[in-house]
């Protein structure tokens, strides 16, 4: 009598696909792998079925990644397709606020502020780690005031945090440079490239190019 793995080899690529579908299907995901992985030449289909079992293992982040081989493989197939759309639809739904914020964290890494911007909005609760990884955001367009802004906030929840306290430090005696005042600033009460800041008591509000006048205490 034959073991199950001697009558897996006498079937054919296809065939060990049909086996391995059928056995998806019924329940048999254990099975179903062990068949696959018999399975000799990379495919579509294979790589299809691979995401329907590591989808009843909840597996939702490998599911895609199986899915985005499959579609590589045939573009033009539309069940891979609406695979792919549903399981994207439950990974952004699983996503925690942490998850978002490890993403935006290497979109920063990587230069990819636009992205990291977006991930940022589906972070529903304020951190110091936000407000952070935010205030590097506007630091990439420039936004010298909203990153101040939202340093001040991050070490205001975060009063321990050297890192924060490092970068507003930074920030603030390049306020104070030649550079910075030369620099157009474009914050969230700035009119094209006047800037508007509105600073805190002591000052004054001052429309200028990338400067902030002060009385009293200091902007």
């Amino acid at each position: 009598m034959l073991h199950k793995n001697e009558e897996n080899e006498s079937l054919t690529d296809e065939q060990k696909l049909e086996k391995a579908e059928s056995m998806i299907e019924s329940g048999l995901t254990d099975q179903a792998q062990n068949v696959l992985n018999e399975v000799k030449d990379d495919s579509a289909r294979k790589y299809y079925l691979q995401s329907r079992i590591f989808a009843a293992k909840g597996w939702i982040k490998e599911r895609r990644k199986q899915l985005e081989f499959a579609i590589k493989a045939e573009p033009d197939n539309e069940e891979y397709k609406a695979a792919l759309a549903e399981t994207r639809k439950l990974e952004e739904f699983s996503m925690t606020d942490e998850t978002y914020l490890q993403r935006a964290e290497l979109h920063i890494q990587l230069g990819e502020f636009n992205l990291a911007e977006k991930a940022l909005k589906n972070v529903k609760e304020n951190s110091g780690k936000k407000y952070f990884l935010q205030s590097k955001v506007y630091k990439s367009k420039c936004w010298y005031l909203e990153q101040r802004k939202q340093l001040k906030k991050a070490v205001k929840a975060e009063p321990g945090n050297v890192e924060y306290k490092k970068e507003l430090e930074e920030l603030e005696a390049f306020r104070k440079t030649k550079e910075y005042k030369k620099t157009k600033q474009m914050g969230s009460t700035d009119i094209g490239s006047i800037c508007c800041d509105a600073c805190g008591e002591g000052c004054i509000i001052c429309c200028c190019e990338g400067t902030c006048e002060a009385l009293g205490n200091g902007c």
